[in-house]
């Protein structure tokens, strides 16, 4: 875990085999889990407020639906999410996305996170 207090907040997904107490709908079909704390500042702000991580959950959109207006993402999911914070426009990357679960370190996505770090690990 030394290497993920190195790593986090940044531009990293680490995915990990879950533990028994993350609750089922926070799951994969494979029973794990995927670890990501962007480097922003309303992130950083609800981390330190909270003191501990936050549970979440991607929000799955089709290929064709792109939502930036926080207003117009209110109006479609409302009655499903409880909070939308407006962090103005981010032109995200994607993380680079890197699997624990099984034993053998598995890159499984390139994104914005270097791995030359991995050969020391």
């Amino acid at each position: 875990f030394k290497m993920l207090r190195r790593k986090l907040p940044g531009p990293y997904t680490f995915v990990f085999k879950a533990a028994k107490i993350v609750p089922k709908m926070m799951l994969t079909p494979r029973s794990t889990v995927g670890l990501r704390w962007p480097n922003h500042p309303i992130t950083n702000e609800i981390v330190k407020t909270f003191g501990h991580p936050i549970l979440s959950i991607s929000l799955r959109i089709s290929e064709d639906e792109l939502y930036d207006d926080p207003h117009e993402l209110h109006e479609k999911y409302k009655k499903q999410v409880d909070l939308i914070v407006d962090g103005g426009t981010i032109f995200a990357e994607n993380s680079t996305i890197i699997d624990f679960s099984h034993g053998e370190v598995e890159i499984v996505r390139m994104g914005k996170g270097p791995i030359d770090w991995l050969e020391v690990v």
